[in-house]
């Protein structure tokens, strides 16, 4: 008998798109997610949708990026091209075994495939999209638990109520959307933005799973000060103690115990990469504890998060990139957030917002 959570996921999944009847849903993923990927097709055809399934084997981006020469790189499947521009919801499932194999390849080859992959990424920001992961060992021993422990703190925090949470907090929300000016402390951090006339949000069409965050798009040259990570990674690379130090909203100055060479070839990726799309705030309450894994760690109610890169035209960031590099920093104990200079965040709590 299966796991009886896994089908409540995906009915999740597909509520959280609102699949409904002929809708042509795009499901990607790798053999690592088959049993979700199978119950998901019998979940959207339920649902008299059609479900559209694409598998393919981990090893062959591996493949591509390592061995791939220039023409190969700027190529983008033609069928899977098509296959994005008919989809009418789209869900992304990772279950990697050995991401650790991206960690050697070099970052000139990611950064000539993000560019290749941007526009249809850019494509999503008008498809409602779900991107989530299925449970192994490789997320496991990354948070340092069995996967029996692991597989519950995923679907506690995948099955929480999202409508229950997005009201607890739509004070919030109204509250820091009302600020222009942010600043965010710690012994480590001295950081600052300008919103604007845009707003926070809890709501994207590209939805994560687990999800609870409130986030926004600061002004694109406003990102003023410097903010220090314990831990950061992309496409396997590692970037402990990163230091980062902006101007003028632009990236000026980093450090940090991992690779610098492959890190400034990341934020030269593109005009945008050493800008900041994105700030958000973890508000998911099943989640609390770090696991080594952006999906959920940005989730974490006391941490917050940037990203260096793409940003969130819904909700007015203009900012572009080949790349969304996204970043956490635990607040606990100290860290504080102020909004026109008043104290409305401290040590993960929300303060004077609601």
């Amino acid at each position: 008998m299966g796991d009886p959570r896994l089908k409540k996921f995906t009915e999740i999944i597909c509520d959280s798109l609102d699949v409904v009847e002929d809708d042509v849903v795009l499901v990607l993923g790798t053999q690592g997610a088959t049993p979700l990927i199978l119950q998901l097709q019998r979940e959207i055809i339920q649902r008299k949708a059609f479900p559209e399934i694409r598998v393919t084997l981990e090893q062959m981006q591996y493949i591509l990026l390592k061995w791939g020469e220039t023409k190969h790189l700027h190529r983008f499947p033609p069928g899977l091209a098509k296959e994005i521009e008919l989809a009418t919801k789209l869900i992304s499932i990772e279950s990697p075994r050995n991401p650790n194999q991206m960690s050697r390849i070099d970052q000139d080859r990611l950064n000539l495939w993000n560019q290749t992959v941007e526009p249809y990424h850019a494509r999503l920001d008008f498809v409602p999209t779900v991107v989530t992961i299925f449970p192994n060992h490789y997320y496991a021993d990354k948070a340092e638990m069995s996967l029996e422990e692991y597989e519950n703190l995923f679907y506690q925090a995948v099955s929480v109520d999202l409508e229950k949470l997005y009201s607890k907090y739509s004070l919030v929300e109204k509250c820091l959307s009302e600020g222009q000016f942010f600043q965010i402390k710690s012994p480590d951090t001295n950081l600052s933005f300008e919103l604007g006339d845009r707003d926070f949000t809890m709501h994207s069409l590209l939805i994560n799973l687990p999800d609870g965050e409130i986030f926004c798009s600061p002004l694109e040259d406003s990102v003023e000060g410097y903010i220090q990570f314990e831990h950061a990674s992309y496409y396997g690379k590692t970037f402990p103690n990163l230091y980062l130090e902006f101007e003028k909203g632009s990236l000026v100055k980093f450090s940090t115990d991992g690779d610098k060479k492959e890190f400034k070839k990341l934020i030269n990726t593109d005009e945008g990469a050493c800008k900041v799309g994105k700030f958000g705030l973890g508000i998911n309450p099943a989640i609390k504890e770090l696991t080594n894994d952006i999906l959920f760690d940005e989730k974490i109610a006391r941490t917050c998060n940037i990203s260096l890169g793409d940003a969130y035209p819904e909700v007015g960031g203009t900012n572009r990139s080949a790349i969304h590099f996204d970043i956490v920093k635990d607040m606990r104990p100290d860290g504080q957030v102020f909004m026109d200079e008043k104290l409305i965040y401290k040590a993960g709590q929300f303060k004077n917002c609601i």
